[in-house]
C-alpha cells in the first residue's frame, strides 16, 4: 500500500507548461539547431552514454544487474512486483512524464504546440525517437506527451497514428470526472511490453486542508476492457475482474502485459466519495519497450488474461 497525492495550483493560475515552454523556444535564436546538436551529441541524452543507452537505467547491467536483487523490497520494484509502479518502468522512471522522454526530459529539445504535441523543425509532430544501444543496435522508444482530456478525446479515434492520441502507450492526460460518472481512455500498444496504468487523484491549493484528506479526496477505480468489451483488468482488489497486478489505497494502478498492436481502454470512475472536494486526476500511460517486456516476479498477484 502507498498514498500518493500531487497538489497543484488553483484553475485560475495554472497555466500549460508546452504552451509557455514553445513561447520560449519561439524567442530564443537558434533553437532547433541547438537541440538538433543536444540530440545528436556523442554523449548527449540520446547517445549510448544518455539515460536510454546501455550504461543508463534501463541497460542490461543495471535493470538485470545486482540493485534489485539487494533485499525483498528491491526485487518488487522490477516488472509485475508488489512495488513496481514506483520502479524503473513506472511513471516515476525514465520512460515516464519525468523521465527523459517527458516534457521536462528529451521532449524539451522539441517544439511543442499548446496540445502537448512535440514538433520537428518543419512542424511536424514527432512520436517516437531511436536510441543507439551499442554494438550497432538500436531501441525505439515512445515520446511522452501530456495531454488536456478534450485535446484526447477530440484525437483518440483520428486514423492517422501521427494525430491519434491513442495511438500509442506513452502520455498522460489532465482529465476530471463530468457528469456521465466515467471517462474512458484508450491506448494501443506498438510491441509486445509491458504496459504501467497509474491515475493520481488532484486537489488544487485551494482545496487542499490536511483535515479534510481522509474523507474528500476522491477515490478512483480503473477498469480495462479489450475491442471486444471483456473486462481484463480491475486496478481494485476485487474478485469480479482479473487483473495482471492490483493496486490499492487512493492512486490506483495496473501493470500488464499487452500484445504487439493490441488496444485497450481504461474506464475510470470514482467508488467515493459523492461529495469529493475535487474529482481531478492525472491518468499516466507508461510502456516498458519490448526489450524490458518480460519478468521473473510470481506470486498471487500475478494473473494471466490472454493466451
Amino acid at each position: 500500500f502507498f498514498f500518493l497525492m500531487i497538489r497543484r495550483p488553483p484553475r485560475s493560475t495554472q497555466s500549460r507548461s508546452s504552451a509557455a515552454s514553445d513561447v520560449y523556444k519561439r524567442q530564443v535564436p537558434g533553437f532547433d539547431m541547438w537541440a538538433s546538436s543536444i540530440r545528436n551529441s556523442a554523449s548527449g541524452p540520446f547517445s549510448t552514454e544518455g539515460p536510454l543507452g546501455p550504461n543508463g537505467p534501463l541497460g542490461n547491467s543495471y535493470f538485470n544487474g545486482s540493485l534489485f536483487l539487494a533485499n525483498d523490497f528491491a526485487v518488487h520494484l522490477r516488472a509485475m512486483g508488489l512495488w513496481a509502479v514506483l520502479g524503473p518502468l513506472g511513471p516515476l522512471g525514465p520512460l515516464g512524464p519525468l523521465g527523459p522522454l517527458g516534457p521536462l526530459g528529451l521532449g524539451s529539445l522539441y517544439r511543442t504546440d499548446s496540445n502537448g504535441n512535440y514538433l520537428d523543425p518543419s512542424k511536424k509532430i514527432v512520436r517516437e525517437v531511436s536510441v543507439p544501444f551499442g554494438s550497432g543496435t538500436s531501441r525505439r522508444y515512445e515520446l511522452f506527451e501530456r495531454y488536456s482530456a478534450k485535446y484526447y478525446q477530440a484525437h483518440a479515434q483520428d486514423k492517422d497514428p501521427k494525430t491519434s492520441t491513442s495511438s500509442d502507450a506513452s502520455f498522460m492526460v489532465d482529465g476530471s470526472l463530468g457528469a456521465s460518472g466515467k471517462d474512458v481512455i484508450c491506448f494501443t500498444s506498438q510491441e509486445n511490453q509491458i504496459v504501467t496504468l497509474l491515475i493520481v487523484p488532484i486537489m488544487n491549493s485551494v482545496q487542499y486542508s490536511w483535515t479534510w484528506m481522509a474523507y474528500e479526496i476522491a477515490d478512483f477505480d480503473v477498469l480495462v476492457r479489450d475491442e471486444s468489451g471483456k473486462t481484463v483488468a480491475f486496478s481494485d482488489v476485487d474478485d469480479r475482474a482479473v487483473a495482471e497486478l492490483n493496486g490499492r489505497g487512493m492512486s490506483e494502478w495496473i501493470q500488464m502485459k499487452v500484445p504487439k498492436g493490441r488496444r485497450l481502454c481504461a474506464e475510470i470512475t470514482m467508488r467515493r466519495p459523492k461529495n469529493a472536494v475535487s474529482r481531478d486526476y492525472w491518468f499516466f500511460v507508461v510502456p516498458s519497450t519490448s526489450a524490458l517486456g518480460a519478468t521473473n516476479v510470481q506470486g498471487n498477484h500475478v494473473k494471466t488474461w490472454y493466451s
